[in-house]
């Protein structure tokens, strides 16, 4: 394990290539880069080594509770970034549940989750990454919603 800066959650606006010296200077080991389909992984590497910085890991890039053909789209981009974080060593991806539904029960909510983290989970492990899930804890993210979800650790 190792200190690994995430720009966006401490609300830093910056490129990430802007902060590589930040998070160095810093004392940070590592940095979440946002690979796309389109990143030149190559530069990367050579970007992160330029200031002793690992690869750090990043959210999915698509959202997995859309519509069907958003999710098939977002499996096709999850295929070609898996591979260029693959390519750099940023092998971990990660998502956050949201702890209610307005729709679904819990039972099926759990199996929607199953299913599109399953497939989603099978593209990264292909690659050789890994998918971690963060679930939403606190109440008032549950209050007025008529369906409770995943929100403690057991």
């Amino acid at each position: 394990m190792y200190r690994c800066l995430n720009t966006g959650n401490v609300g830093i606006s910056l490129d990430w290539e802007a902060c590589l010296p930040l998070a160095k200077a810093a004392g940070f080991t590592g940095i979440d880069a946002p690979l796309t389909p389109e990143t030149d992984s190559g530069r990367v590497r050579d970007r992160l080594a330029a200031h002793g910085l690992k690869a750090g890991g990043q959210a999915l890039p698509f959202d997995f509770r859309g519509t069907d053909a958003v999710f098939r789209d977002g499996l096709r981009t999850l295929r070609a970034v898996a591979k260029k974080a693959a390519a750099v060593g940023q092998t971990r991806f990660y998502i956050w549940i949201w702890p209610y539904s307005d729709i679904l029960t819990f039972h099926d909510n759990f199996r929607f989750h199953a299913d599109r983290l399953g497939q989603a989970a099978a593209i990264l492990r292909d690659a050789g990454c890994r998918l971690g899930l963060e679930f939403l804890g606190p109440r008032h993210y549950r209050e007025g919603h008529p369906h409770s979800f995943i929100h403690t650790l057991g």
